[in-house]
């Protein structure tokens, strides 16, 4: 097989298949390293054993050695999500020398920027989403 069209399964004509598969395990040996990363940052935010990545596949028995007695990676996260949930940061839409009409058409979008994150309850969900980004690396919110 060309080294072009091994990431591309999509273009193959015979055994699709097997070429997405074997995709597949590739992305995921790739992964591996940043996953057993986000296993230990959630260990040291949250004083468990994760065994899983599936809701409720942790160990919350740990050994008195094990845990943290005071778990200052937690407090300054904590702390961090407290203050983004008060400051209800948001972006923009600047116009950089523009015409009346330009202006006008940024304060519109950002009105309509607010009136989504309020419909959608951003605010609400920003501690999470900070939580998870300080944690893991990325915050996401559907």
């Amino acid at each position: 097989m060309k080294t072009e069209t091994r990431n591309r399964w999509w273009l193959e004509k015979e055994d699709v298949a097997d070429h997405m598969w074997a995709t597949y395990k590739r992305v995921l040996m790739a992964d591996q390293t940043r996953l057993l990363r986000m296993a230990e940052h959630a260990r040291l935010y949250g004083n468990r054993n994760m065994q899983g990545r599936a809701p409720g596949s942790y160990d919350a028995n740990l050994s008195s050695a094990d845990v943290l007695k005071y778990n200052l990676i937690r407090s300054v996260i904590d702390t961090i999500c407290a203050k983004a949930g008060r400051q209800r940061p948001r972006g923009q839409y600047l116009t950089d020398d523009g015409n009346w009409s330009q202006q006008q058409q940024a304060k519109q979008l950002n009105r309509a920027t607010y009136g989504e994150f309020y419909r959608a309850k951003f605010y609400r969900q920003l501690p999470k989403i900070v939580r998870d980004g300080e944690v893991f690396g990325t915050g996401v919110v559907k």
